[in-house]
Order: C-alpha cells, then sequence, then structure tokens
C-alpha cells in the first residue's frame, strides 16, 4: 500500500582540577571528592580549530575540529541550551564534551542531562560561567553546551523506503526556506505533529546547523531530514507512491480548510518573499492558501505550516 571518540579539542594541561558536579548544579563552594566523570577546567587561550576560528568561539552554523589523540581530525557542532542538549543526548549522534557553567541551580533536566552524558559515557566538563558565554554561540545557552559530531540527514531513498511502509505518509517538502530559525521552528512542528520526514533541496536552502537545532528545541534528531538536488522530481517520485502534493500559496483559489487533507499527503511549503517556485507551485497537485482577515498579506512560514499540517491532523482525526 503506497505510504502516501576523539578527545576534546579545548586543550586544558594546565587546567585546575575539580570541585565536581555539585558545583555546577549548586554554586557549592565545598572541596569534596570529584565526581566520576565530572572535571572542572579553566580556559585561557585556545588553539584555532580546523577552519579557522579560534576553538572557544565558533562560527555560526559551522562544524569545528577537534584533534584526537593520534592527532586526527574528528570536526564536531555545538549544541547550546538545555532542551537541545538533552535531545542531542538522546539521539544516536556521539558526543565529544558535555560543558557545564558554574553555579546552575538543580534542576530535573539538568540531572537528566547529566545522566545521559555519564550513560553514553561523553565527558564532562564544569567552567566559569564567564567561559561558557565566551565558548557559546548563542545567547541562550543556559550554561548548557554539548560538542557532537555533525548532524546525519537521511537519504531520500531511506526516506522512500520509510515512506513506501506507511499507510498514510505525511511528508513536508520546502522550497526556498532559507531562514535557520524558520526552518528549526517548521522541524520542530513536524516533529511534534508526527511528520514522517522532511525534505530540503540543497540550494536555496538553509542546512541544518546549530542554530536550527536550536530553534527547533533537539526536533531534528528524532525527525529525518533529507536534502535532495532537485525537489521538483522528488515530487514526482512522491506521486508514483500515490502521495498526494499539496502547495501553499497565498494565490490559491482554495482553503486549506476547505480542501480534503486526508490520505497519503505531501505539503510543500514556500518562503515569505517569493512563495513557490514556479516548477514547483506548477507540480503541485492542488493548491490552498490560509484566508487572511486583516490588512497583512501572509503569515511567517513557520506559523503557517503549524496552521496546515494541525489542519490535515484534525481531518484526520488524530487531534
Amino acid at each position: 500500500m503506497p505510504p502516501g571518540g576523539g578527545r576534546r579539542g579545548t586543550g586544558g594541561r594546565g587546567a585546575t582540577r575539580a570541585r565536581g558536579a555539585d558545583r555546577a548544579l549548586a554554586g557549592g563552594q565545598g572541596h569534596g571528592p570529584q565526581e566520576e566523570g565530572i572535571r572542572d577546567r579553566r580556559l585561557h587561550t585556545l588553539p584555532p580549530g580546523g577552519d579557522g576560528h579560534p576553538r572557544g568561539r565558533p562560527s555560526r552554523g559551522s562544524a569545528l575540529e577537534v584533534r584526537g589523540e593520534a592527532g586526527r581530525g574528528l570536526r564536531y557542532e555545538q549544541v547550546e541550551g538545555r532542551r537541545a542538549v538533552l535531545e542531542a543526548l538522546r539521539g544516536n549522534r556521539t558526543g565529544f564534551e558535555l560543558i557545564l557553567a558554574e553555579g546552575l541551580r538543580p534542576a530535573e533536566i539538568l540531572e537528566e542531562i547529566t545522566a545521559l552524558a555519564r550513560r553514553r559515557k561523553v565527558p564532562v566538563t564544569v567552567l566559569p560561567r564567564r567561559e561558557v558565554d565566551r565558548l557559546a554561540v548563542s545567547d541562550s545557552h543556559q550554561g548548557v553546551i554539548l560538542r557532537v559530531e555533525p548532524y546525519r540527514y537521511a537519504t531520500f531513498r531511506q526516506v522512500r523506503q520509510a515512506l513506501e511502509e506507511k499507510e498514510d505518509p505525511l511528508v513536508v517538502l520546502l522550497d526556498g526556506i532559507t531562514d535557520p530559525r524558520n526552518l528549526g521552528s517548521i522541524a520542530r512542528t513536524c516533529e511534534a505533529g508526527g511528520v514522517d520526514a522532511l525534505v530540503l533541496p540543497r540550494s536555496r536552502s538553509a542546512p541544518v546547523t546549530p542554530v536550527v537545532f536550536h530553534a527547533s528545541a533537539g526536533a531534528v534528531e528524532n525527525l529525518p531530514v533529507a536534502t535532495v538536488p532537485n525537489l521538483v522530481s522528488v515530487m514526482r517520485e512522491l506521486k508514483k507512491l500515490g502521495i498526494w502534493v499539496v502547495g501553499a500559496d497565498s494565490r490559491a483559489q482554495e482553503s486549506c480548510f476547505r480542501t480534503d487533507l486526508t490520505g497519503p499527503l505531501a505539503v510543500v511549503l514556500g518562503s515569505e518573499g517569493e512563495g513557490l517556485h514556479r516548477l514547483v507551485r506548477e507540480n503541485c497537485d492542488i493548491l490552498v492558501k490560509i484566508p487572511m482577515l486583516g490588512k497583512v498579506g501572509s503569515l511567517n512560514v513557520s506559523v503557517a505550516a503549524g496552521i496546515i499540517l494541525y489542519e490535515v491532523l484534525r481531518q484526520r482525526g488524530a487531534v
């Protein structure tokens, strides 16, 4: 039926050992025994990463290089924020280092993060808050940073095989979404709504970067994301599987609330500025719009994605 690792790259030979997790999570001043797997380290001058950026301050969206024991370079990305770090630790990517700021107040999510790190044998480092601020890419790291291997994309072949096994598959295709925060928000909505896969073009699209990961609250770790050279070709392949391709277009005649969105479905979303590109629009089976009752002409694409996807779920009786 149609479906519709290496050691840490921030050296620290002169690093001071140790006051442990208790200080990290509660700000205590005691000098008790160091908790296993957690070390307190001071970082000052850091060697440059493999891409020319100081290892202590990665460029936004970049994968940096960490040196292994034999000098072999290992690429990594930096995930920041408690929820995003937790989801990354729950995923399948190899973690190289968990960095915690000193003085974090005890919280259940922090306990879960450190427990998962120990279970997965990810080294845990405690640093002064100012050092964590310096290492962070974003301002919303919440005192928690995880360095992991770069994001693993799914292949379209894998996505197609998974869709063939679904009775009523639901897949989302993005055309020209270049804002990483929009991509992250859409991915979060897709994962929350049970979407089976997210497909991006290799050009004219934001890649999955740490910024996207943070904006998705780690949802991309649990959602197959594939990049493809040609979105139109993918749309034609999906049609061969019996999947109805619906494009969101503000100029459409049909409302998404009055269109049958049940059955195997692919939803195609374009950017706010350009909308769907001509060939993409022409290869949709139907175009739908979200009725606009005010003076603005369009919604943010991540908001539009949420409205349309949850209308699909409503019609399917899932909500």
